[in-house]
């Protein structure tokens, strides 16, 4: 009886250990992690529709570099102008991409990110985060954050991955509410 409970109690050792995470992933919880460092923002950044062209940046692993530029700016439609919200990676940052057509992805909270996730180059890029295409009668959005509320974009660093929290209305602000700062 003793040797099948010490059997048992092996069984479930090993089982504990195997189902923790690499070190390579991280899930999106909202709870300090060791690797990072959650920046909680108090006023949020919001990049209003206009005036024309609101930019902020972020500095997501404390180098005085800015891996990543939000862009809130204007795009002529078929009767005037709409507007279509962007980002801009530098300094080898890359970004999770949705599988289904390669723009960012819009993760949602308890989502595990993981290093062999379909994540970007490091090269310096410009991605859609919402936007439209204008054909000869109508004006379809595009992108994976077309109205969307407390949404995750997924970013990593080398190996260190973190996320960024938003909100983005088609025709309102862009809400920038939290990122990771990896250490």
């Amino acid at each position: 009886m003793k040797l099948m409970k010490s059997i048992v109690i092996l069984i479930l050792l090993s089982l504990l250990i195997a189902c923790e995470p690499d070190n390579n992933e991280i899930v999106i919880t909202g709870s300090k992690n060791d690797n990072l460092e959650i920046v909680k923002l108090n006023p949020v950044i919001s990049l209003p529709t206009y005036p024309f062209n609101a930019t902020d940046s972020l500095d997501l692993n404390g180098d005085n570099l800015f891996e990543i530029k939000f862009i809130k700016s204007p795009k002529p439609a078929l009767t005037g102008f709409g507007t279509e919200t962007l980002i801009i990676t530098k300094n080898k940052t890359q970004i999770l991409l949705s599988g289904i057509n390669n723009f960012p992805d819009s993760i949602l909270f308890n989502t595990r990110l993981e290093s062999n996730a379909n994540w970007s180059s490091s090269e310096s890029t410009t991605f859609i985060l919402q936007s439209f295409y204008c054909n000869s009668d109508n004006c379809p959005g595009v992108g994976n954050f077309v109205n969307v509320t407390d949404k995750f974009i997924g970013y990593k660093i080398g190996k260190p991955m973190g996320w960024i929290k938003i909100d983005n209305s088609e025709y309102g602000d862009l809400i920038i509410k939290e990122y990771t700062v990896i250490k």
